[in-house]
């Protein structure tokens, strides 16, 4: 799957990794699509 995400996301991602908050850019967009999914759970 390839993701344009545009340029001030892709900034945002690279910090979380650059912070040593992730290992990788994988693991920031599968969390953040895991807090989308559990946001929508909770509002259905």
């Amino acid at each position: 799957m390839t993701v344009d995400i545009g340029e001030g996301l892709r900034d945002f991602v690279d910090s979380q990794v650059s912070s040593g908050d992730y290992r990788t850019q994988s693991e920031v967009l599968r969390d953040a699509l895991r807090l989308l999914r559990e946001k929508q759970a909770e509002s259905h």
